[in-house]
């Protein structure tokens, strides 16, 4: 049974979740990992963290205006301002096997799973 809730889960469920800043993400899995991809056109990886905190992978960065103060804006289509998106990880997940990288405007995270417990027999004496 797959134990990695693909919903997308926010620390503050309201606020970040309706946060129209929020990128898209594609969730997949292989035999070998779990793979986010999220998509961040137009911000910089410096202004991208990630970070696993209890059972929460958690994706966060900002994008910034590049207005200068003297623009006028007659028109405009595109969002700026941070966001935050938490994803559950599963029980298998290695935390200590985590890679991302970054390019095009695709942040791509992944998310090892650890070796499969063999059951261990014990001899009795």
């Amino acid at each position: 049974m797959l134990q990695f809730d693909l919903r997308p889960r926010t620390r503050i469920h309201k606020a970040v979740h309706n946060n129209p800043n929020s990128p898209k993400v594609d969730i997949l899995e292989n035999d070998e990992s779990y793979m986010l991809s999220v998509e961040v056109p137009g911000i910089s990886k410096d202004d991208i963290k990630i970070w696993i905190e209890k059972n929460l992978l958690i994706v966060s960065g900002e994008k910034k205006n590049s207005y200068g103060e003297k623009d006028t804006r007659h028109y405009g289509e595109r969002r700026f301002g941070k966001f935050e998106r938490s994803f559950w990880i599963p029980e298998d997940a290695n935390r200590e096997n985590v890679k991302a990288e970054f390019e095009n405007g695709i942040l791509n995270v992944t998310v090892s799973k650890a070796p499969k417990a063999k059951p261990q027999e014990i001899k009795i004496s």
